[in-house]
């Protein structure tokens, strides 16, 4: 997937690839479903969070970084854990200046 994997993705794909079976870590991660979103699929995700979340954008926007916790969470689970933490709080830092 372009060698792009969030962290937790790519200790799945390490654990496998030193395991009993070996294998590919490209193999690997295409096997597990592992596809890095697109910034597109990310803007919409994060939009999506802030909408579904107006308080703790609210209190992001106002200088609360613990409340980006919140949205960071929507967008993971949305996501299904396909996105990547930081790309997302990036895009949200961004957002707010």
């Amino acid at each position: 997937n372009g060698g792009k994997l969030t962290a937790t993705q790519a200790k799945q794909v390490l654990a496998e690839m030193v395991g009993p079976d070996g294998g590919d870590p490209e193999a690997i991660a295409a096997a597990k479903g592992f596809e890095a979103l697109g910034a597109a699929d990310l803007a919409a995700l994060v939009t999506d969070a802030i909408a579904a979340q107006p308080a703790a954008w609210e209190k992001y926007k106002a200088g609360e970084d613990k409340a980006a916790g919140a949205l960071v969470g929507a967008v993971m689970k949305a996501s299904k854990g396909q996105a990547d933490g930081k790309a997302v709080t990036a895009l949200l830092q961004e957002l707010r200046s």
